[in-house]
Protein backbone atom coordinates (compact mmCIF):
# COMPACT_ATOMS: atom_id res chain seq x y z
CA UNK A 1 0.00 0.00 0.00
CA UNK A 2 1.26 3.51 -0.77
CA UNK A 3 1.14 6.25 1.84
CA UNK A 4 -1.62 8.24 0.14
CA UNK A 5 -4.01 5.27 0.35
CA UNK A 6 -2.69 4.48 3.83
CA UNK A 7 -3.70 7.92 5.11
CA UNK A 8 -7.10 7.77 3.40
CA UNK A 9 -7.80 4.37 4.95
CA UNK A 10 -6.92 5.63 8.44
CA UNK A 11 -9.10 8.71 8.08
CA UNK A 12 -12.13 6.88 6.68
CA UNK A 13 -12.46 4.67 9.77
CA UNK A 14 -13.10 7.51 12.23
CA UNK A 15 -12.58 10.95 10.65
CA UNK A 16 -13.58 13.03 13.68
CA UNK A 17 -11.45 11.12 16.18
CA UNK A 18 -8.43 12.97 17.59
CA UNK A 19 -5.29 11.55 16.02
CA UNK A 20 -2.49 13.88 17.14
CA UNK A 21 -1.89 15.65 20.44
CA UNK A 22 0.97 18.15 20.37
CA UNK A 23 1.37 20.73 23.13
CA UNK A 24 -1.96 22.60 23.13
CA UNK A 25 -3.11 21.24 19.76
CA UNK A 26 -5.55 18.38 19.16
CA UNK A 27 -5.76 17.35 15.52
CA UNK A 28 -8.46 15.02 14.22
CA UNK A 29 -7.85 12.46 11.47
CA UNK A 30 -9.95 14.54 9.06
CA UNK A 31 -7.97 17.72 9.80
CA UNK A 32 -4.72 15.82 9.35
CA UNK A 33 -5.84 14.71 5.89
CA UNK A 34 -6.98 18.22 4.98
CA UNK A 35 -3.59 19.68 5.94
CA UNK A 36 -1.78 16.95 4.02
CA UNK A 37 -3.80 17.65 0.87
CA UNK A 38 -3.23 21.40 1.15
CA UNK A 39 0.49 20.79 1.62
CA UNK A 40 0.58 18.55 -1.44
CA UNK A 41 -1.19 21.20 -3.50
CA UNK A 42 1.19 23.88 -2.18
CA UNK A 43 4.33 22.00 -3.14
CA UNK A 44 2.82 21.08 -6.49
CA UNK A 45 2.13 24.76 -7.23
CA UNK A 46 5.78 25.49 -6.40
CA UNK A 47 6.93 22.98 -8.99
CA UNK A 48 7.58 19.84 -6.95
CA UNK A 49 6.82 16.71 -8.98
CA UNK A 50 7.19 12.95 -8.68
CA UNK A 51 10.79 11.92 -8.06
CA UNK A 52 11.89 15.27 -6.60
CA UNK A 53 13.49 15.55 -3.15
CA UNK A 54 12.59 18.12 -0.48
CA UNK A 55 14.63 18.53 2.70
CA UNK A 56 12.71 18.95 5.95
CA UNK A 57 14.74 20.32 8.86
CA UNK A 58 12.10 20.63 11.56
CA UNK A 59 11.81 19.75 15.24
CA UNK A 60 8.81 17.68 16.32
CA UNK A 61 5.66 19.48 15.20
CA UNK A 62 2.49 18.74 13.19
CA UNK A 63 3.95 20.53 10.17
CA UNK A 64 6.52 17.77 9.86
CA UNK A 65 3.70 15.27 9.24
CA UNK A 66 1.91 17.58 6.81
CA UNK A 67 5.09 17.99 4.77
CA UNK A 68 6.08 14.32 4.92
CA UNK A 69 2.77 12.92 3.73
CA UNK A 70 1.94 15.83 1.44
CA UNK A 71 5.15 15.35 -0.49
CA UNK A 72 4.67 11.59 -0.63
CA UNK A 73 1.18 12.12 -2.13
CA UNK A 74 2.97 13.84 -5.03
CA UNK A 75 5.44 10.99 -5.40
CA UNK A 76 8.24 13.21 -4.08
CA UNK A 77 10.69 12.04 -1.42
CA UNK A 78 11.31 13.67 1.96
CA UNK A 79 14.87 14.17 3.19
CA UNK A 80 14.62 14.68 6.98
CA UNK A 81 17.46 16.52 8.72
CA UNK A 82 18.26 16.82 12.40
CA UNK A 83 17.56 20.49 13.27
CA UNK A 84 20.60 20.61 15.58
CA UNK A 85 22.99 19.91 12.70
CA UNK A 86 25.65 22.47 12.04
CA UNK A 87 25.80 24.13 8.64
CA UNK A 88 28.48 21.78 7.30
CA UNK A 89 26.47 18.68 8.20
CA UNK A 90 23.18 19.98 6.82
CA UNK A 91 24.76 21.36 3.67
CA UNK A 92 26.27 17.99 2.80
CA UNK A 93 22.88 16.26 2.98
CA UNK A 94 21.04 18.97 1.05
CA UNK A 95 23.64 18.90 -1.69
CA UNK A 96 24.05 15.13 -1.81
CA UNK A 97 20.29 14.52 -1.99
CA UNK A 98 19.92 17.24 -4.64
CA UNK A 99 16.97 18.63 -2.69
CA UNK A 100 14.99 21.26 -4.61
CA UNK A 101 13.47 22.87 -1.53
CA UNK A 102 14.18 23.15 2.19
CA UNK A 103 11.57 23.53 4.97
CA UNK A 104 12.87 25.10 8.19
CA UNK A 105 11.88 26.91 11.38
CA UNK A 106 12.75 30.60 11.09
CA UNK A 107 15.62 30.38 13.59
CA UNK A 108 17.59 28.44 10.98
CA UNK A 109 17.07 31.11 8.30
CA UNK A 110 20.65 32.39 8.20
CA UNK A 111 22.10 28.91 7.95
CA UNK A 112 19.58 27.93 5.27
CA UNK A 113 20.61 30.94 3.16
CA UNK A 114 24.27 29.92 3.39
CA UNK A 115 23.36 26.36 2.41
CA UNK A 116 21.43 27.64 -0.60
CA UNK A 117 24.53 29.47 -1.86
CA UNK A 118 26.43 26.18 -1.92
CA UNK A 119 23.62 23.98 -3.26
CA UNK A 120 22.97 24.31 -7.01
CA UNK A 121 19.75 22.25 -6.85
CA UNK A 122 18.16 24.14 -3.93
CA UNK A 123 15.61 26.53 -5.43
CA UNK A 124 13.42 27.68 -2.55
CA UNK A 125 13.46 27.90 1.24
CA UNK A 126 10.15 27.57 3.07
CA UNK A 127 9.78 28.82 6.64
CA UNK A 128 7.27 27.99 9.37
CA UNK A 129 7.14 31.71 10.12
CA UNK A 130 4.04 33.59 8.96
CA UNK A 131 6.14 36.59 7.88
CA UNK A 132 9.61 35.17 7.26
CA UNK A 133 11.08 38.06 5.29
CA UNK A 134 12.64 38.40 1.87
CA UNK A 135 13.91 35.26 0.19
CA UNK A 136 11.63 32.90 2.12
CA UNK A 137 8.19 31.41 1.49
CA UNK A 138 5.72 31.21 4.37
CA UNK A 139 4.44 27.69 4.99
CA UNK A 140 1.34 28.93 6.91
CA UNK A 141 0.48 31.18 3.95
CA UNK A 142 0.83 28.25 1.57
CA UNK A 143 -1.58 26.15 3.60
CA UNK A 144 -4.17 28.88 4.04
CA UNK A 145 -4.17 29.82 0.36
CA UNK A 146 -4.09 26.33 -1.18
CA UNK A 147 -7.18 24.20 -1.83
CA UNK A 148 -7.28 20.63 -0.54
CA UNK A 149 -7.35 19.22 -4.07
CA UNK A 150 -3.84 18.11 -5.03
CA UNK A 151 -3.16 16.42 -8.37
CA UNK A 152 -3.90 12.70 -8.50
CA UNK A 153 -0.45 11.17 -9.02
CA UNK A 154 -0.19 7.41 -9.71
CA UNK A 155 1.81 5.85 -6.88
CA UNK A 156 3.43 2.47 -6.33
CA UNK A 157 4.29 0.71 -3.10
CA UNK A 158 7.90 0.69 -4.30
CA UNK A 159 8.09 4.44 -4.98
CA UNK A 160 10.70 6.17 -2.85
CA UNK A 161 9.11 7.99 0.09
CA UNK A 162 12.14 9.14 2.05
CA UNK A 163 15.92 9.35 2.09
CA UNK A 164 17.12 9.03 5.68
CA UNK A 165 20.78 9.86 6.18
CA UNK A 166 22.42 7.67 8.75
CA UNK A 167 26.01 7.57 9.97
CA UNK A 168 27.96 4.72 8.45
CA UNK A 169 31.51 3.45 8.50
CA UNK A 170 32.60 6.16 6.07
CA UNK A 171 33.21 9.74 7.11
CA UNK A 172 30.00 10.99 5.51
CA UNK A 173 26.41 9.82 6.09
CA UNK A 174 24.68 7.39 3.74
CA UNK A 175 21.26 8.16 2.31
CA UNK A 176 18.96 5.20 3.00
CA UNK A 177 16.20 5.10 0.37
CA UNK A 178 12.94 3.87 1.89
CA UNK A 179 9.85 2.98 -0.13
CA UNK A 180 6.20 3.63 0.71
CA UNK A 181 5.89 -0.07 1.60
CA UNK A 182 8.37 0.28 4.47
CA UNK A 183 6.14 2.74 6.32
CA UNK A 184 2.77 1.21 5.44
CA UNK A 185 3.73 -2.46 5.65
CA UNK A 186 5.92 -2.25 8.73
CA UNK A 187 3.44 0.11 10.36
CA UNK A 188 0.68 -2.45 9.93
CA UNK A 189 2.91 -5.29 11.07
CA UNK A 190 4.00 -3.40 14.16
CA UNK A 191 0.47 -3.07 15.50
CA UNK A 192 0.67 -6.75 16.47
CA UNK A 193 3.83 -6.63 18.58
CA UNK A 194 2.65 -3.41 20.27
CA UNK A 195 -0.81 -4.91 20.93
CA UNK A 196 -2.38 -1.78 19.44
CA UNK A 197 -6.11 -1.23 19.11
CA UNK A 198 -8.09 1.84 17.98
CA UNK A 199 -8.39 2.77 21.66
CA UNK A 200 -4.61 2.85 22.15
CA UNK A 201 -2.69 6.08 22.73
CA UNK A 202 1.07 6.11 22.07
CA UNK A 203 3.32 8.78 23.54
CA UNK A 204 6.78 9.43 22.12
CA UNK A 205 9.42 12.12 22.64
CA UNK A 206 11.51 10.66 19.80
CA UNK A 207 12.34 12.92 16.84
CA UNK A 208 10.34 12.58 13.65
CA UNK A 209 13.51 12.81 11.57
CA UNK A 210 14.35 9.27 12.79
CA UNK A 211 12.84 6.08 11.38
CA UNK A 212 12.02 4.87 14.89
CA UNK A 213 9.32 7.49 15.46
CA UNK A 214 8.27 7.47 11.80
CA UNK A 215 7.50 3.75 11.68
CA UNK A 216 6.84 2.63 15.25
CA UNK A 217 4.87 5.67 16.42
CA UNK A 218 3.34 7.34 13.35
CA UNK A 219 3.02 4.33 11.05
CA UNK A 220 1.69 2.00 13.74
CA UNK A 221 -0.91 4.44 15.10
CA UNK A 222 -2.23 5.22 11.62
CA UNK A 223 -2.42 1.52 10.81
CA UNK A 224 -4.37 0.76 13.99
CA UNK A 225 -6.55 3.87 13.93
CA UNK A 226 -5.00 4.75 17.30
CA UNK A 227 -3.87 8.16 18.57
CA UNK A 228 -0.45 9.72 19.05
CA UNK A 229 0.95 12.11 21.65
CA UNK A 230 4.01 13.79 20.17
CA UNK A 231 6.34 15.59 22.57
CA UNK A 232 8.63 18.42 21.58
CA UNK A 233 11.48 16.76 23.48
CA UNK A 234 12.41 14.26 26.17
CA UNK A 235 12.47 14.94 29.90
CA UNK A 236 13.04 11.90 32.15
CA UNK A 237 11.69 13.90 35.09
CA UNK A 238 8.37 14.60 33.35
CA UNK A 239 7.69 11.51 31.22
CA UNK A 240 5.35 9.71 33.66
CA UNK A 241 3.42 12.88 34.47
CA UNK A 242 2.99 13.46 30.73
CA UNK A 243 1.72 9.90 30.36
CA UNK A 244 -0.81 10.49 33.14
CA UNK A 245 -1.88 13.82 31.65
CA UNK A 246 -2.96 12.22 28.38
CA UNK A 247 -4.00 8.78 29.64
CA UNK A 248 -1.33 7.07 27.56
CA UNK A 249 -1.41 3.31 27.02
CA UNK A 250 1.98 2.94 25.30
CA UNK A 251 5.37 4.63 25.63
CA UNK A 252 7.66 4.46 22.59
CA UNK A 253 11.30 5.05 23.56
CA UNK A 254 14.83 4.00 22.59
CA UNK A 255 17.30 2.04 24.67
CA UNK A 256 19.55 5.04 25.34
CA UNK A 257 16.75 6.90 27.14
CA UNK A 258 15.58 4.03 29.34
CA UNK A 259 18.45 4.26 31.88
CA UNK A 260 17.72 7.97 32.27
CA UNK A 261 14.17 7.11 33.34
CA UNK A 262 15.33 4.30 35.60
CA UNK A 263 17.84 6.52 37.39
CA UNK A 264 15.25 9.13 38.39
CA UNK A 265 14.53 9.36 42.15
CA UNK A 266 11.94 6.79 43.20
CA UNK A 267 8.42 7.98 43.95
CA UNK A 268 5.61 6.20 45.75
CA UNK A 269 3.34 6.63 42.74
CA UNK A 270 5.79 5.36 40.09
CA UNK A 271 3.45 2.51 39.20
CA UNK A 272 0.33 4.66 39.32
CA UNK A 273 0.21 5.49 35.64
CA UNK A 274 -1.99 4.36 32.72
CA UNK A 275 0.86 2.92 30.62
CA UNK A 276 0.45 -0.75 29.76
CA UNK A 277 3.33 -1.29 27.32
CA UNK A 278 6.79 0.23 27.23
CA UNK A 279 8.56 -0.25 23.88
CA UNK A 280 12.31 0.25 23.82
CA UNK A 281 15.09 -0.92 21.57
CA UNK A 282 16.87 -2.60 24.45
CA UNK A 283 16.52 -2.70 28.23
CA UNK A 284 19.47 -4.02 30.27
CA UNK A 285 18.84 -7.49 31.67
CA UNK A 286 19.94 -6.55 35.18
CA UNK A 287 16.93 -4.28 35.77
CA UNK A 288 14.43 -5.45 33.12
CA UNK A 289 12.00 -7.01 35.61
CA UNK A 290 12.70 -4.37 38.26
CA UNK A 291 11.73 -1.68 35.74
CA UNK A 292 8.45 -3.48 34.99
CA UNK A 293 7.62 -3.86 38.67
CA UNK A 294 8.53 -0.30 39.58
CA UNK A 295 6.49 1.34 36.80
CA UNK A 296 3.79 -1.29 36.35
CA UNK A 297 4.42 -1.83 32.64
CA UNK A 298 5.17 -4.67 30.23
CA UNK A 299 8.40 -4.10 28.34
CA UNK A 300 8.53 -4.92 24.64
CA UNK A 301 11.98 -4.68 23.14
CA UNK A 302 13.42 -5.63 19.79
CA UNK A 303 15.85 -4.99 17.00
CA UNK A 304 15.66 -3.03 13.78
CA UNK A 305 17.69 -0.52 11.82
CA UNK A 306 17.14 2.34 9.43
CA UNK A 307 17.80 0.07 6.46
CA UNK A 308 15.09 -2.32 7.69
CA UNK A 309 12.88 -1.53 10.71
CA UNK A 310 10.93 -4.15 12.65
CA UNK A 311 13.20 -7.20 12.37
CA UNK A 312 13.11 -8.91 15.77
CA UNK A 313 10.96 -8.43 18.85
CA UNK A 314 10.10 -9.95 22.20
CA UNK A 315 6.57 -11.30 22.64
CA UNK A 316 4.51 -9.27 25.10
CA UNK A 317 3.07 -12.30 26.87
CA UNK A 318 4.47 -15.56 28.25
CA UNK A 319 7.41 -17.19 26.54
CA UNK A 320 9.73 -14.22 26.27
CA UNK A 321 13.38 -14.38 27.27
CA UNK A 322 14.83 -11.44 29.14
CA UNK A 323 18.07 -10.26 27.57
CA UNK A 324 17.05 -11.43 24.12
CA UNK A 325 16.17 -9.10 21.24
CA UNK A 326 13.45 -11.56 20.34
CA UNK A 327 12.14 -13.61 17.47
CA UNK A 328 11.68 -12.72 13.79
CA UNK A 329 8.54 -10.61 13.56
CA UNK A 330 5.58 -11.69 11.47
CA UNK A 331 4.59 -9.37 8.66
CA UNK A 332 1.09 -8.15 7.82
CA UNK A 333 1.26 -10.28 4.66
CA UNK A 334 1.90 -13.97 5.51
CA UNK A 335 3.23 -14.46 1.99
CA UNK A 336 6.02 -11.97 2.75
CA UNK A 337 7.57 -13.14 6.02
CA UNK A 338 10.56 -11.59 7.76
CA UNK A 339 13.52 -13.99 7.66
CA UNK A 340 16.64 -13.70 9.82
CA UNK A 341 19.89 -15.66 9.69
CA UNK A 342 23.34 -15.54 11.23
CA UNK A 343 26.28 -16.02 8.88
CA UNK A 344 30.06 -16.19 9.16
CA UNK A 345 32.53 -14.07 7.21
CA UNK A 346 32.05 -16.33 4.18
CA UNK A 347 28.27 -15.97 4.14
CA UNK A 348 27.65 -19.47 5.52
CA UNK A 349 24.89 -19.86 8.11
CA UNK A 350 26.07 -20.69 11.63
CA UNK A 351 24.31 -22.80 14.22
CA UNK A 352 22.80 -22.09 17.61
CA UNK A 353 25.17 -20.54 20.12
CA UNK A 354 27.64 -19.41 17.44
CA UNK A 355 28.17 -15.72 16.80
CA UNK A 356 27.57 -14.44 13.30
CA UNK A 357 26.48 -11.42 11.31
CA UNK A 358 22.73 -10.74 11.38
CA UNK A 359 21.25 -10.76 7.87
CA UNK A 360 17.61 -10.04 7.07
CA UNK A 361 15.09 -10.59 4.31
CA UNK A 362 11.92 -8.52 4.71
CA UNK A 363 9.39 -6.43 2.74
CA UNK A 364 10.61 -3.46 4.76
CA UNK A 365 14.18 -3.52 3.41
CA UNK A 366 15.49 -0.31 1.90
CA UNK A 367 15.66 0.29 -1.83
CA UNK A 368 19.37 0.97 -1.46
CA UNK A 369 21.75 3.82 -0.67
CA UNK A 370 21.21 7.05 -2.62
CA UNK A 371 23.91 7.55 -5.26
CA UNK A 372 25.98 4.72 -3.76
CA UNK A 373 25.74 1.59 -5.93
CA UNK A 374 28.86 0.09 -4.34
CA UNK A 375 27.51 0.46 -0.82
CA UNK A 376 24.14 -0.88 -1.93
CA UNK A 377 25.71 -3.95 -3.54
CA UNK A 378 27.69 -4.62 -0.37
CA UNK A 379 24.64 -4.33 1.91
CA UNK A 380 22.05 -6.05 -0.31
CA UNK A 381 23.06 -9.48 -1.56
CA UNK A 382 20.61 -11.92 -3.14
CA UNK A 383 17.67 -10.26 -1.43
CA UNK A 384 19.34 -10.26 2.00
CA UNK A 385 20.38 -7.20 3.97
CA UNK A 386 23.76 -7.63 5.65
CA UNK A 387 23.34 -5.51 8.78
CA UNK A 388 26.94 -5.35 9.95
CA UNK A 389 25.75 -6.34 13.44
CA UNK A 390 26.80 -9.49 15.27
CA UNK A 391 24.41 -11.73 17.15
CA UNK A 392 23.79 -15.27 18.30
CA UNK A 393 20.74 -17.51 18.50
CA UNK A 394 19.74 -20.02 21.16
CA UNK A 395 18.17 -23.43 20.68
CA UNK A 396 14.65 -21.95 20.89
CA UNK A 397 15.28 -19.48 18.07
CA UNK A 398 15.65 -16.37 20.24
CA UNK A 399 18.28 -13.90 19.07
CA UNK A 400 20.79 -11.96 21.19
CA UNK A 401 22.70 -8.84 20.17
CA UNK A 402 26.47 -9.18 20.59
CA UNK A 403 28.22 -6.19 19.07
CA UNK A 404 28.46 -3.90 16.05
CA UNK A 405 30.76 -4.74 13.23
CA UNK A 406 30.24 -1.22 11.96
CA UNK A 407 32.54 1.47 13.24
CA UNK A 408 29.77 3.35 15.00
CA UNK A 409 29.28 4.92 18.39
CA UNK A 410 25.80 4.87 19.94
CA UNK A 411 25.08 7.86 22.17
CA UNK A 412 21.64 8.78 23.57
CA UNK A 413 19.91 6.97 20.73
CA UNK A 414 22.04 8.61 18.02
CA UNK A 415 24.50 6.88 15.69
CA UNK A 416 27.85 8.66 15.42
CA UNK A 417 30.42 7.89 12.74
CA UNK A 418 33.85 7.85 14.37
CA UNK A 419 35.39 8.71 11.01
CA UNK A 420 33.31 11.85 10.71
CA UNK A 421 34.53 13.08 14.10
CA UNK A 422 38.09 12.11 13.16
CA UNK A 423 37.85 14.14 9.96
CA UNK A 424 36.94 17.24 11.97
CA UNK A 425 39.82 16.68 14.39
CA UNK A 426 42.29 16.17 11.55
CA UNK A 427 41.17 19.44 9.97
CA UNK A 428 42.63 21.30 12.96
CA UNK A 429 45.95 22.83 11.85
CA UNK A 430 47.86 21.43 14.84
CA UNK A 431 46.49 17.85 14.75
CA UNK A 432 48.62 15.21 13.03
CA UNK A 433 46.64 12.11 13.93
CA UNK A 434 43.29 11.21 15.46
CA UNK A 435 41.30 8.17 16.53
CA UNK A 436 37.77 8.17 17.94
CA UNK A 437 36.13 5.33 19.84
CA UNK A 438 33.05 4.73 21.94
CA UNK A 439 33.56 4.24 25.66
CA UNK A 440 31.00 3.11 28.25
CA UNK A 441 28.82 5.97 29.41
CA UNK A 442 27.49 6.57 32.87
CA UNK A 443 24.16 5.05 31.87
CA UNK A 444 23.99 1.34 31.14
CA UNK A 445 23.86 0.57 27.45
CA UNK A 446 25.01 4.04 26.39
CA UNK A 447 28.34 5.26 25.04
CA UNK A 448 30.39 8.44 25.19
CA UNK A 449 32.77 9.68 22.49
CA UNK A 450 36.48 9.59 23.26
CA UNK A 451 39.10 11.13 20.99
CA UNK A 452 42.83 10.38 20.90
CA UNK A 453 44.94 12.97 19.09
CA UNK A 454 48.57 13.36 18.14
CA UNK A 455 49.73 16.98 17.79
CA UNK A 456 52.15 18.37 15.23
CA UNK A 457 55.40 19.90 16.50
CA UNK A 458 54.99 23.52 17.45
CA UNK A 459 52.71 25.52 19.67
CA UNK A 460 50.78 23.44 22.25
CA UNK A 461 47.02 23.18 21.94
CA UNK A 462 44.74 23.15 24.96
CA UNK A 463 41.99 20.54 25.32
CA UNK A 464 39.47 23.41 25.54
CA UNK A 465 40.53 24.56 22.08
CA UNK A 466 39.98 21.08 20.65
CA UNK A 467 36.56 20.78 22.26
CA UNK A 468 35.55 24.22 20.96
CA UNK A 469 36.83 23.34 17.47
CA UNK A 470 34.57 20.29 17.41
CA UNK A 471 31.58 22.10 18.90
CA UNK A 472 31.70 24.68 16.11
CA UNK A 473 31.60 21.99 13.43
CA UNK A 474 29.60 19.08 14.84
CA UNK A 475 26.16 18.56 16.31
CA UNK A 476 26.33 18.60 20.10
CA UNK A 477 25.80 14.85 20.49
CA UNK A 478 28.86 14.14 18.28
CA UNK A 479 31.33 16.33 20.18
CA UNK A 480 33.83 14.16 22.13
CA UNK A 481 33.26 13.89 25.86
CA UNK A 482 36.82 12.72 26.53
CA UNK A 483 40.15 13.74 24.98
CA UNK A 484 43.55 12.13 25.40
CA UNK A 485 46.79 13.44 23.89
CA UNK A 486 49.22 10.83 22.54
CA UNK A 487 52.70 10.89 21.04
CA UNK A 488 51.64 8.18 18.61
CA UNK A 489 48.71 5.84 17.86
CA UNK A 490 49.03 2.06 17.44
CA UNK A 491 48.86 1.19 13.74
CA UNK A 492 48.79 -1.82 11.45
CA UNK A 493 51.41 -2.22 8.69
CA UNK A 494 48.90 -0.59 6.33
CA UNK A 495 48.75 2.48 8.62
CA UNK A 496 45.28 1.78 10.01
CA UNK A 497 44.81 2.76 13.66
CA UNK A 498 44.32 -0.31 15.84
CA UNK A 499 41.35 0.91 17.83
CA UNK A 500 40.85 -2.43 19.51
CA UNK A 501 44.21 -1.94 21.26
CA UNK A 502 43.12 1.48 22.51
CA UNK A 503 39.94 -0.03 23.92
CA UNK A 504 41.78 -2.83 25.72
CA UNK A 505 44.85 -1.08 27.07
CA UNK A 506 43.39 -0.09 30.46
CA UNK A 507 40.43 -1.05 32.58
CA UNK A 508 39.17 2.54 32.98
CA UNK A 509 39.19 3.78 29.40
CA UNK A 510 38.66 7.38 30.56
CA UNK A 511 41.77 7.40 32.77
CA UNK A 512 44.26 10.04 31.66
CA UNK A 513 41.61 11.89 29.67
CA UNK A 514 40.33 15.46 29.75
CA UNK A 515 36.60 15.50 30.43
CA UNK A 516 34.75 18.14 28.39
CA UNK A 517 31.90 18.40 30.90
CA UNK A 518 34.31 19.29 33.69
CA UNK A 519 36.49 21.61 31.63
CA UNK A 520 33.76 23.54 29.85
CA UNK A 521 31.49 24.25 32.84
Amino acid sequence: MNLKDFISSAVSRNPQKAYLFFENQKIAFSLLEDKIKRTAQSFSSLGIAKGDRVAVMLPNCPEFLYAWFGLNCLGAAVVPLNPVYKEREASFIVQHSEAKMLLIPQQLAAMAKNIQKESPFLQKIISLEEKPGAGFISFPDLLSSSPSSPPDIPLSDDDMAMIVYTSGTTGTPKGVMLAHRTFTGIGRAFTKILCLTPESLILTPLPLFHVHAQVYSVGATLAAGASLVLLAGFSPEKIWDQARQYGVTHLNMVGGLTPLIWNQPRKKDDAENPVQYYFSGWVPKNYFQLFEERFGVTIINGYGLTECPNVLGTPAGPGRKIGSIGLPLSHFDPCLPTEVKLVDDFGQEVGSGVEGEIIVKSPGIMLGYWKDPEGTAQALQNGWLYTGDKGRKDEDGFYYFVDRKKDLIRRKGENISSREVESILLAHPQVAGAAVIGVPGKEIGDEEVKAYIVLKPGEPVSPQEIFEWCAERLARFKVPRYLEFRKFLPQTPSARVQKHLLKREKEDITEGSFDRKKLMT
